[in-house]
C-alpha cells in the first residue's frame, strides 16, 4: 500500500488577522509602496544578519545553557522542553562566533520550516542557536523588531524568498547571502511604534478573551455550568498505547511516525519527520484521533490528527471521541488552564513525569452541548491562528 504525508502550509500564522489587515492599512504593500516610504535592503534594516553555528557541539546533560535549532521554535518564541544543552566552554565559543541572540533580535526559521516561525527575542539569557536559525539584528534608527517580524511574515515576502533565496531539495534552506538584498521599506519609527502597541494590545486581549470565554461559557470543574464527565465517558474506548517499533529515517511513501518529541506546544508537528521501522495497521491514526503524551517533559501535550497517513509511537496514548464530544473541542480543552492544572496535579514525578491511560481515562472534563462546543471551537481556532493559545 502506498502512503503519503500531508504537507503543512508554509505560511506563518503568528499574526492576528486584525493585526495583518492593520499592517496593510497602515503601511501598504511592499511591492507597490503606495505610501512612498523610503526603500532600502535588509542590510540597511539590520546591523547583523547571520545564522547560528554550523558545528553542533555535543549535548551536555549537566548544563542548563540551551543549544537551539528550528525544532525548538514556535510562533511565540523558543520552546526549551526538549532542547539540547551546551557546556560553558562551548557556549563561550559560540558567543565569540556570533551565535548568541541578543534582546530584540529577530529570530527566523531558516532551514526546513523556513519562515514558519519568526519572532523577536523578548528576554535575553545564556543560549545559542544552530545554523537552522537566522539572527537579524534590527537597526534601531530605522526599524523596530515587531515591524520587521510582521513584514517578513507577509505572503509577499515569502513569495520573494521562495522564488529567489532558497536552495536544497529534501531540506529547503534560505540563502542569507541573497536574502541580504531583499527589498524593504522604512515608515517613520513613530508609526512603527504605534503598530507595535496595536499588536501587543490585540495579542493580550485575544489571549485573555479566549481563556475567559471558556470559563464564561462552561464554568470550571469545581463550579460547572455544564455537565462534568470523565474522559472515558466521551470517547469510544479506553486510551490505547502506541507502537514500540523504532523510528528510522523517513522513507518516501510511508506513514509519518509521530513521537512525543514531534509535538509542539500548540499541538502542531515539527519537521523532524521519521518513518516507523515496521508498519502495524492497529497503530495507524484516522481523522479525529487525539493523542496525549504520557511521559517526560512533554507529558500532557496533545495532537489532533486531521488528515494524512501517520502511525503513533509508544509514549503516546490515543483516544477517539464518541457522539458526546467533538474531537476539536477535546483538543481545545487540552489547551485550557484547568487541563494544565490537572496535568500538574496528576503526573507522577519520578525519574520521568508520567500519566497513564487509566489516569487519563479518569480525567474530569466539561461537556457542553455539541452546538456550544462548535461555538467555542470556532473561537479557539480564531485565537489559535493568532498564536494566542500556546
Amino acid at each position: 500500500m502506498q502512503w503519503s504525508i500531508k504537507t503543512m502550509s508554509r505560511y506563518p500564522t503568528a499574526s492576528t488577522s486584525g493585526s495583518k489587515s492593520r499592517f496593510i492599512e497602515m503601511f501598504g504593500s511592499l511591492s507597490r509602496n503606495e505610501k512612498n516610504w523610503p526603500v532600502g535592503r535588509m542590510t540597511d534594516a539590520c546591523t547583523y544578519i547571520s545564522d547560528g553555528s554550523h558545528y553542533s557541539p555535543p549535548d551536555d546533560m549537566n548544563s542548563d545553557i540551551p543549544m537551539l535549532s528550528v525544532k525548538d521554535m514556535d510562533h511565540r518564541g523558543f520552546v526549551y522542553d526538549d532542547c539540547k544543552h551546551l557546556s560553558q566552554s562551548e557556549y563561550e565559543k559560540l558567543c565569540q562566533n556570533g551565535c548568541k541572540p541578543l534582546l530584540n533580535d529577530v529570530l527566523v526559521a531558516k532551514d526546513g520550516s523556513y519562515f514558519k516561525y519568526i519572532f523577536p527575542l523578548e528576554q535575553e539569557r545564556e543560549q545559542a542557536v544552530l545554523s537552522s536559525i537566522a539572527i537579524l539584528r534590527p537597526n534601531s534608527e530605522k526599524i523596530t523588531p515587531r515591524f520587521l517580524c510582521e513584514l517578513l511574515k507577509s505572503k509577499e515576502v515569502l513569495g520573494i524568498v521562495e522564488q529567489h533565496y532558497l536552495t536544497g531539495t529534501a531540506i529547503r534552506r534560505v540563502i542569507l547571502k541573497g536574502f541580504r538584498d531583499l527589498k524593504v521599506f522604512f515608515p517613520p519609527l513613530e508609526l512603527q511604534n504605534e503598530f507595535e502597541q496595536i499588536y501587543n494590545q490585540a495579542d493580550k486581549s485575544g489571549f485573555v478573551a479566549c481563556k475567559s470565554r471558556f470559563i464564561e461559557m462552561f464554568g470550571t470543574i469545581s463550579d460547572p455550568k455544564v455537565s462534568v464527565k470523565r474522559l472515558i465517558d466521551v470517547v469510544e474506548k479506553s486510551g490505547q498505547y502506541g507502537s514500540n517499533t523504532p523510528a528510522t529515517d523517513y522513507i518516501s511513501n510511508t506513514p509519518r511516525y509521530i513521537r512525543i518529541t514531534d509535538i509542539n506546544d500548540d499541538g502542531s508537528l515539527n519537521n523532524d519527520v521519521k518513518s516507523p521501522s515496521e508498519i502495524d495497521s492497529k497503530y495507524m491514526l484516522i481523522p479525529g484521533d487525539v493523542v496525549f503524551a504520557r511521559t517526560g517533559a512533554t507529558v500532557g501535550k496533545t495532537y489532533l490528527h486531521k488528515a494524512g497517513h501517520a502511525l503513533y509511537a509508544g509514549y503516546l496514548i490515543k483516544y477517539h471521541t464518541n457522539n458526546a464530544m467533538l474531537p476539536d473541542f477535546l483538543f481545545a480543552f487540552t489547551h485550557s488552564a484547568m487541563y494544565k492544572q490537572w496535568i500538574a496535579k496528576t503526573q507522577k514525578i519520578g525519574a520521568q513525569p508520567n500519566i497513564s491511560a487509566t489516569q487519563y481515562d479518569s480525567m474530569p472534563i466539561l461537556v457542553p452541548s455539541i452546538a456550544e462546543q462548535m461555538k467555542y471551537v470556532e473561537l479557539y481556532n480564531q485565537a489559535d491562528k493568532s498564536g494566542l493559545v500556546n
